[in-house]
């Protein structure tokens, strides 16, 4: 592979791990405030 190749593999890798924690977050908050919802309706 070519430095130029490697450099937009690294770039791809790097912007769907991004994408990936930020989908993990809200899906953490998504939770967090179901379980919220649930202690205050009770």
């Amino acid at each position: 592979m070519t430095p130029e190749e490697q450099d937009l593999v690294r770039k791809r890798q790097k912007s769907r791990a991004i994408v990936m924690g930020l989908l993990l977050v809200g899906f953490v908050v998504l939770i967090y405030g179901i379980t919220i919802a649930k202690l205050a309706g009770s």
